[in-house]
């Protein structure tokens, strides 16, 4: 699955599996509209592109224990697939620096220590 935060011009970024982050988020979060949508999770590794908060939250809910996620409101339909996902890991992809990164303090080191 590759997720985006906003149209990149990247070739192929409308691809089959490429998903903006409204949809991803709707997806998880139940929205009716993207409540179909249903991503391929069953590879090893995952693509988010952007490093936003909400390109974060997109990869959190990527590699989080379920265990985590059942304690949410995250959508069933969503948990279902998460269940059998195959994601271990997630790449996130940003266009600037670090130093250019809208987030807290907290977020950055938690980015950070994933390296």
């Amino acid at each position: 699955a590759v997720v985006s935060t906003q149209s990149t011009g990247i070739e192929g970024e409308y691809a089959e599996g490429c998903y903006s982050s409204s949809q991803f988020v709707g997806w998880f979060n139940g929205v009716p509209e993207h409540s179909d949508l249903a991503p391929d999770l069953s590879s090893e590794c995952a693509v988010v592109i952007g490093h936003g908060n909400v390109a974060l939250d997109c990869a959190r809910v990527l590699v989080a224990p379920l265990s985590h996620l059942e304690k949410t409101d995250i959508s069933d339909h969503a948990l279902e697939a998460l269940r059998t996902k195959g994601v271990k890991r997630v790449r996130v992809f940003g266009r600037r620096d670090i130093l250019q990164f809208q987030g807290t303090i907290k977020e950055v080191r938690e980015r950070e220590r994933e390296r």
